[in-house]
Order: structure tokens, then C-alpha cells, then sequence
């Protein structure tokens, strides 16, 4: 997974209704959300699943944050044999 997009993913649902402002909903089909390239930032992201009959899951939000400078550093331990 791209570490400049947010995925989400829901079993069961026929699509996704989805807001950054909780005012002007969207619709993405099936049960990924793919919401595109983000810039720097900080976000929440509102969303409800909705199943093949229509029925609705109740309204789920997420607030996360974009920093693309950030610098990744690993560390890697030795194993050991005990």
C-alpha cells in the first residue's frame, strides 16, 4: 500500500458514504474507499457503510494526519539462538 493514500476497507457493504465535512456526502462504490492522493495535513474523515439492501451502519469518523517529511528510520536486531 501507497503510504500517500488513505484506504479504507469494510466487509459486507455495497458501498460507502464518505465526508471530509460531514455536509457534502459521496458514494464509492463496493466496499474500498480510495481517497486519492492527500496532501500535508490533518483530516477526518466521516463514513457510514450501506449493505445491498440499502441499510445503513452507523455514521464512523477517523482523524488522522499527512506528513509526507517525515523521515522513516528502521532498526534491525539481531536474532538470536537460544
Amino acid at each position: 500500500m501507497r503510504r500517500d493514500r488513505a484506504i479504507f476497507h469494510q466487509r459486507g457493504v455495497d458501498h460507502i458514504r464518505w465526508s471530509w465535512d460531514g455536509a457534502s456526502w459521496q458514494d464509492a462504490p463496493g466496499a474500498l474507499l480510495d481517497t486519492g492522493r492527500l496532501v500535508n495535513g490533518g483530516y477526518t474523515l466521516r463514513y457510514q457503510a450501506v449493505d445491498g439492501a440499502g441499510n445503513t451502519g452507523p455514521q464512523q469518523s477517523v482523524a488522522f494526519s499527512v506528513n509526507t517529511n517525515l523521515q522513516i528510520s528502521r532498526l534491525y536486531l539481531p536474532m538470536t539462538n537460544r
